[in-house]
């Protein structure tokens, strides 16, 4: 029999379906799943869709841990934001503006310098990746300009929710489903927008088990970019180094290397995430990460649901 129509519809802030256009899936766990493409033959024919209103915690569910913080303990309670010396408060000068559609082959990621390695400890990355330093994976998407303004943000458990285990690059949503409203009013405002994560790669010797590691954040990172749709300069610090946030070797990068032209106007830049000392918190790292860099910090829910909450 075939399947009712009703079951076909958008699924906003969830990762885009792979098969994009040429989805045959007929199941109504995989449609709630996955996001797909607007153009898609099944809409044919079906009533406008919008994205559902979002009310901050109201669609929060119990998830395990991100899988970012692998080696770090819970730490006594500490306040939820914490402003950097002589940092100003931030505010999103215009108003929220959600994102274009765009299927993922629309947006490509912009090509990498040439400086940039290929490989992480001989293990080739996808392609459009490369590696400074010899540990820091960068990825730039739809061609992300300088700006003295930036917007930088953890991943995991920041901007997504991602499960602590496995190896799924599909295997994310969105942390809160306006994010993607709130990235576009930020590089509509002329902000350039980092994504500053840590995952412990070094751990593993056997080059498969690199390899896996790779594909899976690579693909969920790429996977939330598509999503959102807007610029963005990715970095993923993939050992203990000074690149793994609290250290600041990130943030060297995008200053000295990514946008050496730019003077960074530290009072009018940003950090948020979410290990930010709090009771029960993996870790106080994004936290630190700010304090050291020099500009204001903001956990992920003073910053998405007090500060830019959905319909704002």
């Amino acid at each position: 029999m075939a399947a009712s129509a009703s079951k076909y519809a958008r699924a906003f802030g969830q990762p885009p379906c792979k098969y994009g256009n040429a989805c045959y899936q007929q199941s109504r766990s995989h449609w709630e799943a996955f996001d797909h493409p607007a153009t898609h033959p099944r809409f044919q024919g079906l009533a406008s869709m919008s994205s559902p209103a979002d009310d901050g915690e109201s669609r929060k569910r119990k998830e395990p841990p991100a899988s970012e913080p692998d080696d770090a303990a819970p730490l006594a309670a500490a306040p939820s934001v914490e402003m950097a010396a002589s940092a100003p408060v931030h505010q999103l000068p215009v108003p929220f503006t959600a994102p274009p559609s765009v299927p993922p082959a629309a947006a490509p990621a912009t090509a990498m310098p040439s400086s940039l390695e290929r490989s992480l400890r001989g293990v080739p990355v996808p392609d459009g990746w490369g590696v400074h330093g010899g540990s820091l994976l960068v990825w730039r998407h739809m061609s992300p300009v300088a700006s003295p303004k930036v917007g930088a943000f953890d991943f995991d458990g920041c901007l997504a929710r991602t499960p602590l285990g496995g190896n799924d690059p599909n295997a994310w949503s969105m942390q809160f489903t306006h994010v993607p409203a709130v990235l576009a009013s930020l590089a509509a405002s002329g902000h350039t927008l980092v994504i500053v994560t840590n995952e412990s790669m070094d751990r593993f010797k056997k080059p498969e088990a690199i390899a896996a590691a790779i594909r899976k954040k690579c693909g969920r990172l790429e996977g939330f970019a598509r999503a959102v749709g807007v610029p963005l300069l990715v970095l993923c610090a993939s050992a203990k180094d000074d690149f793994r946030k609290p250290g600041a070797g990130c943030w060297d990068y995008v200053a000295r290397h990514a946008y050496p032209d730019t003077p960074v106007d530290k009072a009018g830049s940003f950090f948020v995430g979410d290990a930010a000392g709090r009771l029960g918190d993996h870790g106080d790292g994004d936290r630190e990460f700010a304090r050291a860099v020099g500009i204001a910090f903001f956990d992920e829910k003073a910053f998405f649901l007090e500060r830019h909450p959905a319909g704002a």
